[in-house]
């Protein structure tokens, strides 16, 4: 079996090899290759060239390498496609870069110079193998027309009337017409969360909205649990099946089985409702898949962070967290109203509250703004949230955490 280093040559030798249209040569220079680099992208996609047999192995191995968030090739397609989506140059540079870096070599990893070149605002580079397949990205929807756009927000900002029904198909419509319209998808989350409650499909409106404002990703999975304990007697397992069946393919419709792993982890000893108790690293890795399919869910990289934090990867959480922050510092509510910033500072108290000591939560509790922004729904279950989670309770007699209880409306 050749060392790592040796197989590397190996590998390029056998492009070169290519390059001449020495196509058998190349293939078993390949071969040797990965006996030493079994997951080598660039000697997978050697292989492939010549023998399409290869093909599915070249996938297996992307896939895994795509679904590693703390890698540079995960990371960085993910942050791409992020920027990109949400129109954020700098995530997108950033992204750019680890792609870069994990690039360097490796000329032949084709997703990353793909998503380099579309970071830079360069045309899509070309390349016989189908490399995006395999990884099954959500696409972005097509851009709405201005006068579409002006018409879903004309159809959004009408508010609610005495006919729920009438109000929910209004909404719906003007989802249909802008997909991107954070305003018609918080109205219809909140109007089908008041007329369906317990509805699994009306619980993942807030999911939907969270794919348009980041920020309150963690909101969503507080809505979860806030909706499983206000009835206990059914297990969240139906409605995590409940959900695949509605959408199998869809990464929004698997969140309900992660949230469910997640708070299994988070409320160990919670029997009403029985969470789904599981490993840590798990249930990250299950997350991380559906990060990597749609960019557009980075904003559960606040419920990655505090997987990390339970797997004892305190610099892994932090990391996630400032990047939320870093990226989505001036983002605003559906109204453009307030910040909503808030939501992952919140998160990072709630990571932070179980280190000892306590400093750290107690420092990140100083950054809330005072008053805390809300709306009237989610300010009560804010407050609910703040008194009685008992992941506050290693500060819940600190005087700073007495202070924001009183202070924060």
């Amino acid at each position: 079996m050749p060392r790592p280093a040796d197989g590397r040559r190996l590998r390029d030798a056998g492009w070169a090899h290519l390059d001449l249209g020495a196509r058998d040569r190349a293939g078993a220079l390949a071969r040797d290759a990965l006996r030493g680099l079994p997951l080598d992208l660039d000697a997978l996609a050697l292989l492939a060239r010549v023998d399409a047999a290869a093909v599915p192995r070249l996938h297996g191995a992307l896939r895994l390498e795509a679904g590693e968030l703390d890698g540079p090739l995960g990371r960085g397609l993910l942050l791409v496609r992020a920027g990109l989506a949400y129109g954020r140059q700098a995530l997108a540079a950033e992204g750019a870069d680890l792609l870069r870096a994990r690039m360097a070599g490796d000329p032949g990893v084709f997703p990353a110079a793909l998503f380099v070149a579309r970071a830079a605002g360069e045309p899509d580079t070309t390349d016989p193998l189908p490399w995006l397949d395999a990884l099954a990205l959500v696409p972005e929807p097509p851009p709405a027309s201005p006068e579409e756009r002006a018409d879903a927000a004309a159809l959004a900002a009408g508010g609610w009337t005495s006919d729920p029904v009438a109000d929910r198909e209004r909404f719906r419509r003007a989802c249909a017409l802008d997909p991107l319209s954070a305003r018609a998808r918080w109205e219809l989350a909140h109007l089908r969360h008041r007329t369906e409650a317990g509805s699994i499909d009306a619980l993942l409106e807030f999911a939907r909205y969270a794919r348009l404002k980041p920020n309150t990703a963690v909101r969503f999975v507080q809505r979860v649990n806030d909706t499983w304990k206000a009835v206990a007697a059914s297990s969240p397992r139906v409605d995590v099946e409940r959900a695949r069946a509605l959408a199998p393919d869809d990464p929004t419709y698997r969140l309900p089985d992660v949230a469910d792993r997640y708070l299994g982890l988070v409320y160990a000893g919670s029997t009403r409702p029985a969470y789904t108790r599981g490993a840590p690293l798990e249930v990250r890795r299950a997350l991380d898949a559906l990060l990597a399919r749609d960019a557009r869910l980075i904003g559960f990289l606040a419920v990655r962070a505090h997987l990390s934090e339970l797997l004892g990867r305190p610099g892994a959480a932090e990391r996630d967290l400032d990047l939320l922050e870093r990226a989505f510092a001036d983002e605003r509510d559906a109204q453009e109203k307030h910040l909503d910033g808030f939501w992952v500072t919140l998160q990072r108290v709630a990571v932070r509250a179980a280190r000892r000591p306590n400093r750290p939560a107690l420092e990140a509790l100083a950054r809330l703004p005072r008053p805390l922004p809300h709306d009237g729904s989610d300010g009560n279950d804010l407050d609910n949230w703040l008194r009685r989670d008992p992941i506050f309770e290693p500060i819940r007699r600190d005087p700073d955490f007495q202070d924001l209880l009183a202070r924060w409306r």
